[in-house]
Formats: C-alpha cells, structure tokens, sequence
C-alpha cells in the first residue's frame, strides 16, 4: 500500500534535517549539470531509505525540485512516478505541476524544446486517460515551452493539441456531473446514457 502524504511540519523539519546531512552535497550544486547529479544523488538516497516514509517522501521531493532547477525534465518526471508509487499523491496532477515549473524555470532553448518534449507526450498521455483538467495544464506548458524553444516542429503540435483541448473540454463540461453521479450510482440510467454519448461521439 501507498504511504500517506506526511504532515506539513514533518516535511519541514525533516527538509531541514536533510539539508543539514548533505549540506555539502548541495553546496557543489549550481551548475545544470551539477544540480541533475544532486537530483540522482538524493533520489538514490530516497529509494535506498527504507524505514522512515517521511524522509524519504522529502528526499524525493528534494531530488524533484534540484531536478527541476537542472531542467532535467525526464529525471523530474522519473522522479515523480516514484513518489506516485510509494505516496498518495495523484501522479498526473504532479506530472502537470512538474512541467509547469520546468517550462518557467527553462532559460534556454535548447532547454525549453527538452520540456515541450515531454509536455507533449504527457499531455497525448491524459486526453487518452479522460484527464481533461491535467491534459489542458499540460497542453498550455508544452505551448509556451515550445514557443520559448522556438521549435518550428513543435509549435504546430503544440497548437493543434490545444485546439482539439478545446473541443474536448467543451464536450467534457457537459458530462462532468455526470460522471460524478456515476461514481456514487454507478447504475443511474440519466449519467450512462450522456457518459456513453460522450465516449461514442466524442471520444471515438
């Protein structure tokens, strides 16, 4: 079973705890390069921690974090399924966070064309899953994060996935209620007929 996300204060003082341990770790880390091995260092630490789910529920959000500030965005990303395995934290919401704070912390294009990279397949990934709300997170990331890198290829298929967002979350609003009726009444004749609609005129 998934461990519980541990309380807010725990997380603090163990990010403090941490911080203290490898203080020297951190402090060689600046550089891209320098801050993508301390991400590997510490998720290392985190998956070789077996007996403490708060220090290492921080050690993967630390590693996380110097993995964003590397704009290594498929070390984030790996980073992220770990936690989703081992938490209760919904894995795309995180993967969409994730991506949002690679596309605002890229400064070069080199990096920005990397992270519209992976938006882009994460972003086909949850309008396969009917994971509007993420997909439309992740579809607005990949386009500015294509746009930053300049990338004549991925600009146009930012902007289509946008588009067909568009549509898609038209269509999804009108069975939003609907499929919250089907979760505690899975068998309501009203909320079957419009999800079932839904999935053979939109969806198919």
């Amino acid at each position: 079973d998934r461990h519980q996300v541990p309380p807010e204060a725990d997380q603090k003082e163990t990010t403090a705890l941490v911080k203290d341990v490898y203080k020297d770790a951190y402090s060689k880390a600046s550089t891209s390069d320098e801050l993508t091995s301390l991400a590997k260092f510490l998720l290392q630490q985190g998956m070789a921690t077996k007996d403490d789910a708060t220090g290492r529920f921080v050690l993967f959000q630390e590693a996380r974090k110097a993995a964003v500030e590397a704009v290594d965005s498929d070390l984030a990303i790996e980073v992220v399924g770990k936690l989703a395995e081992q938490y209760q934290v919904d894995r795309a919401e995180e993967e969409a966070l994730t991506i949002e704070q690679l596309a605002a912390t890229a400064k070069f294009s080199t990096q920005s064309k990397a992270v519209a990279e992976v938006a882009l397949s994460l972003t086909e990934k949850a309008i396969a899953s009917d994971y509007v709300d993420v997909a439309n997170k992740l579809a607005d990331a990949a386009l500015k994060a294509s746009r930053d890198g300049r990338d004549n290829e991925m600009i146009p298929r930012a902007t289509d996935l946008r588009k067909e967002l568009e549509s898609l979350t038209a269509a999804f609003e009108q069975v939003r209620d609907a499929l919250k009726t089907l979760e505690s009444n899975p068998t309501d004749p009203d909320a079957n007929f419009q999800v079932g609609r839904y999935w053979c005129f939109v969806r198919n």
